[in-house]
C-alpha cells in the first residue's frame, strides 16, 4: 500500500485513496493515548489507553473536506498535509469531552471509505504526530454550533489505515482504566454477557478477547496499569467471586450500567459506577472514604430500587462513613434501594 508513491507520481490507482466519502460515524481519541503496535506499507496496528469517542457527521456529505494533500516544499521536499472537517454542537455532556480533549491535546481520527472494504476502509488522520485545531472555534462568543477544522502538516507518509479489527474493538465500547495487575502469575481478566466481546491489554501490551464473555488470564509478564474494553450494552460485569477473583488494584471507574460484581477483591481501593443498580462489593476491603464515595455517586445518579452490598470483609462500618455518606444512604433507602453493610 504505497500510497505516497502513488500519489507522488500522480498515479492514484493501485493503491486506496483518502479522498472519498466517509461514513457518518467517526472516532477520535487522544494522540497520546495511542500506542503503535505496528506499521507496514501504509497499515497500522494500534490500541488505545483511554476513551475513544464516537464522531458524527450528519451532513449529506460527512466530513467532506477530510482529506490528505501533497505539499512541495520550495527545496522540492514532498511531505502531506492532513485536514478532518466536521460540524460540532456543544450541548452535550459527550460533546463537552471532545471539545476539552480538541482545545489541550492533539488527536486522531478514524474515517470509514464507504468505497473501500477490508484493511483499506478504515483511514486515520493524525497518525504521526497528531491533528490540531487550525483556528480555536471554542472561544465563548462562537456561536453553538461550530465547524471544526484539524490540522497535521509536514507528514511523510500520504495516508495510513488500520485494520478492521482495531475498530471494532472500540465501537460501542467503554475502555476501563485505573486498575493495575501485578507479575508473577496474578489474576486478570473479567466476565460478561456469553455472547458479547470484551478486549483485555496487559501492561506487557498483549491482547486478549473474550470467549463466551469470559476472559481468565495470568499475568507473568510486566506489572503495570491494565486497559479493560468492554461493551456498553452488556448486562453483566464481574471481577469477582461470581466468576473468579481477580486481583487488581486501583479504583473501578465505569459509567456502565450492568450488574456489577467486585466481591471479595480485596486489592481494590474503590468503586465509582453511578449508572448501575446492582453492586456486589462484599468481602472488599473499602475504607470509610471509599464507601462514602460509592453511595453518594449513586445518591447523585438518581436511580431507584438498587441493590448494593457492601458487607463483609474488611469494609468500613456505617457509623465510621462520613456525614455525606450517612445522609447518601438515607436518601438511597427513600428510592427503594436495599443497602447491607458492616456494622460497628
Amino acid at each position: 500500500m504505497e500510497c505516497s508513491r502513488y500519489l507522488v507520481n500522480k498515479i492514484n490507482d493501485g493503491c486506496p485513496k483518502p479522498f472519498k466519502k466517509y461514513d457518518e460515524r467517526g472516532f477520535i481519541a487522544s494522540f497520546d493515548d495511542m500506542v503503535k503496535v505496528s506499521e507496514a506499507d501504509g497499515l497500522v496496528d494500534v490500541y488505545f489507553t483511554g476513551q475513544v469517542y464516537d464522531l458524527f457527521d450528519r451532513q449529506n456529505k460527512p466530513f467532506n473536506n477530510s482529506k490528505s494533500t501533497l505539499v512541495v516544499g520550495d527545496m522540492g521536499t514532498k511531505t502531506f498535509t492532513e485536514n478532518v472537517t466536521f460540524p460540532m454542537i456543544s450541548a452535550s455532556v459527550l460533546n463537552a469531552e471532545i471539545i476539552n480533549m480538541l482545545k489541550f491535546d492533539r488527536v486522531v481520527v478514524i474515517l470509514q471509505q464507504l468505497s473501500e472494504t477490508g484493511d483499506g476502509q478504515y483511514q486515520i488522520f493524525g497518525y504521526e504526530a497528531g491533528l490540531k485545531l487550525a483556528e480555536n472555534v471554542f472561544d465563548n462568543s462562537a456561536d453553538a454550533a461550530r465547524t471544526v477544522n484539524l490540522i497535521s502538516e509536514r507528514n511523510a507518509g500520504s495516508a495510513y489505515f488500520v485494520e478492521s479489527t482495531v475498530v471494532d474493538m472500540y465501537r460501542d465500547m467503554e475502555v476501563i482504566t485505573g486498575l493495575s495487575i501485578a507479575s508473577g502469575g496474578a489474576k486478570c481478566g473479567f466476565h460478561i454477557d456469553a455472547d458479547k466481546t470484551g478486549y483485555l491489554i496487559l501492561p506487557s501490551g498483549a491482547i486478549f478477547t473474550s470467549v463466551n464473555g469470559i476472559i481468565d488470564e495470568n499475568n507473568y509478564d510486566a506489572a503495570g496499569e491494565c486497559i479493560l474494553i468492554i461493551p456498553k450494552n452488556t448486562m453483566t460485569f464481574s471481577i469477582g467471586y461470581l466468576s473468579v477473583v481477580r486481583e487488581y488494584t486501583g479504583i473501578l471507574i465505569t459509567d456502565l450500567s450492568a450488574d456489577i460484581d467486585v466481591s471479595s477483591c480485596i486489592g481494590l481501593t474503590g468503586i465509582i459506577c453511578p449508572n448501575t443498580i446492582s453492586i456486589d462489593a462484599s468481602n472488599c476491603a473499602f475504607d470509610r472514604d471509599a464507601c462514602s464515595t460509592l453511595v453518594i455517586s449513586l445518591d447523585e445518579a438518581g436511580n431507584e430500587n438498587g441493590w448494593l452490598d457492601i458487607s463483609g470483609g474488611t469494609n468500613a462500618p456505617i457509623e465510621t462513613w462520613t456525614v455525606d455518606g450517612n445522609d447518601a444512604v438515607v436518601s438511597l433507602t427513600a428510592k427503594g434501594w436495599t443497602i447491607t453493610t458492616n456494622e460497628a
